[in-house]
């Protein structure tokens, strides 16, 4: 009697275990069926390759302005610099983040909604090219005093404000990239992409303007625009890029 009870039970767990892998294939056959994003294929989509080269040049820049803003403001006038202490630095910095909460929390729903993701996207690009390469510029107010001070808190709101709003609209991009099924997997490559370049844009920013202001004499050794303000044209050059892509 236990024998014919263990035969019984052996059978019903084989049926269950073929029952499952059954429903395990029919599951995978359905996932490799997707298209365009068939199993293993996502990057083969030209639009999701794009999408990734801009995120990973926004996060590449974004990782680096803030690092690239305090070493320039650091500097000494000579070097082309503001030569700020960081408590003037963190003043500075405070005051743009907080209109940048503000605004983001307000403005980029509004602006979003009435503009469109991809229109937004571009105008927070085309935005960024023109503002970036004013800041070295503030170096002609050394001797305003507070207006020194005034005009940096709007020249960075002016740049993060576009940056903040750009993350938004490009979450959204990410997210309707894909099928459903996908989205994770396009969320993972795309979490891994700002990964690497957010460890790499500090580093490789205080670098080319570290080698830019090699000061000589009191002078730059090089010509415009190799000099102060190169780190700064080449940020705006690759949101130049961006916009157009």
């Amino acid at each position: 009697m236990s024998s014919t009870n263990g035969t019984e039970v052996s059978l019903g767990c084989h049926s269950l275990l073929e029952e499952g892998q059954s429903e395990a294939a029919a599951s995978s056959s359905t996932w490799t069926d997707l298209e365009p994003f068939k199993r293993g294929s996502l990057l083969a989509a030209g639009h999701v390759r794009v999408l990734l080269v801009i995120y990973g040049i926004c996060m590449f820049i974004i990782s680096g302005f803030e690092d690239l803003f305090a070493l320039w403001a650091l500097s000494t006038t000579p070097a082309g610099g503001l030569g700020w202490s960081a408590e003037q630095i963190g003043q500075v910095l405070l005051a743009s983040g907080l209109m940048v909460f503000v605004f983001e929390l307000f403005a980029v729903p509004l602006v979003t909604k009435r503009l469109g993701v991809t229109t937004s996207q571009r105008l927070s690009s085309v935005t960024l090219v023109f503002v970036l390469p004013l800041v070295p510029v503030l170096g002609h107010l050394l001797n305003a005093g507070h207006l020194l001070m005034i005009a940096s808190v709007g020249l960075l709101f002016k740049i993060y404000a576009p940056c903040d709003a750009f993350l938004t609209c490009i979450s959204f991009t990410i997210n309707n990239a894909a099928e459903p099924e996908r989205c994770g997997e396009l969320n993972g490559l795309a979490a891994c992409v700002a990964s690497v370049v957010s460890k790499v844009g500090p580093s490789a920013w205080s670098t080319l303007y570290a080698f830019s202001v090699e000061v000589t004499d009191g002078g730059s050794p090089f010509p415009f625009p190799i000099d102060f303000r190169l780190a700064f044209w080449l940020m705006a050059f690759l949101r130049l890029v961006v916009a157009i892509l």
